[in-house]
């Protein structure tokens, strides 16, 4: 059922559990994003139930009127808690950073020769743009950490600490965002 809708082009769908995303991104590419998390997905149903006319989903409450949640607002917060400087922008660079690792670490073995491993960062740079809704030439300017790129190109890859994650779990899912983000850490340290 349709529960919000900002322009014609944008809606968020509760179907089955989950929260579809619809809306038009960066060059007006439309994104289709699903969203499974529980307790995400309650806060945002909250948000959706509000009452005021605003199009924007996201918001808070001041003095009893809904304050709509603008880039700036999520950068100054962000500047605020951490107390450096930082925006929203470096969240999605280290998921891209960290997703391309997991894309080049799972190529090692095949990438025995130059030309194997120049298609296979080809590869992972189009499955992090997609993910990301960009084309892969703003995924490897703006986005993805370049010394991926040279370590891959050594043999150096966070392959060797996935594997052990997926050792140390029972989970269907042993690559553990946690582990392979300190994986990425120490890779680039």
């Amino acid at each position: 059922r349709l529960i919000w809708s900002s322009s014609p082009d944008s809606r968020v769908r509760a179907v089955r559990g989950e929260l579809r995303f619809d809306y038009p991104a960066k060059s007006g590419k439309q994104r289709v994003q699903r969203l499974a998390d529980d307790d995400v997905r309650a806060v945002v149903l909250g948000l959706l139930r509000r009452k005021d006319d605003s199009p924007e989903l996201l918001a808070y409450m001041d003095r009893g009127h809904w304050r709509d949640v603008r880039s700036d607002d999520v950068n100054a917060y962000l500047r605020e808690i951490f107390g450096v400087e930082v925006t929203a922008k470096d969240f999605r660079t280290w998921h891209a950073t960290v997703l391309m690792a997991v894309a080049l670490a799972v190529s090692r073995e095949v990438a025995n020769s130059p030309g194997k491993r120049k298609r296979a960062i080809a590869r992972a740079y189009r499955e992090v743009a997609d993910y990301l809704g960009n084309t892969p030439a703003v995924a490897r300017g703006s986005y993805v950490d370049p010394r991926l790129i040279d370590l891959y190109d050594d043999g150096a890859t966070v392959l060797p600490a996935m594997e052990r994650a997926a050792a140390e779990t029972d989970d269907e899912s042993p690559y553990l965002h946690g582990t392979v983000e300190r994986a990425v850490l120490r890779l680039l340290s």
